[in-house]
């Protein structure tokens, strides 16, 4: 399968989501070809001390969303994993229950490595988080 069939099956439900996306919920959005998004409610359990997303989470988020774009451009048998990713907090993720969207866009997708970009908008619209990665494929 091609990534971007490998991709549309996870989005279809006939290919089992990843591990991490099953324990946070994530759920995918939008996929064209170098473009894929991914939702997660914003739950008010989801943090506790400070009413906003763990960071980590807007890290997860993006990653997905970056991943599953750069995906999109693997030919059939290849592999892929990010290799490095920057992560540029904007402002909070209120936990009100509302999805959050992170969207990722392939800037480049070479023989062996690609560049993306995302980014994570709340349920009101606003850009919460930016991220730039770089991803390998075998």
């Amino acid at each position: 399968m091609t990534g971007r069939e490998i991709v549309e099956g996870i989005a279809r439900g006939q290919l089992p989501r990843p591990a991490i996306a099953e324990l946070l919920d994530i759920r995918p959005g939008e996929l064209d070809d170098g473009r894929a998004s991914v939702v997660m409610r914003a739950e008010p359990e989801g943090d506790a001390p400070t009413a906003a997303m763990h960071g980590g989470v807007v890290a997860t988020l993006l990653d997905s969303a970056m991943f599953f774009a750069y995906m999109t451009t693997l030919p059939e048998g290849a592999f892929g994993t990010t290799l490095q990713m920057n992560v540029q907090f904007l402002r909070p993720v209120v936990l009100d229950g509302s999805d959050v969207v992170a969207e990722g866009r392939v800037v480049r997708a070479g023989r062996r490595v690609g560049t993306v970009e995302g980014s994570l908008v709340d349920g009101q619209g606003r850009t919460c988080a930016v991220a730039t990665a770089t991803c390998l494929a075998g």
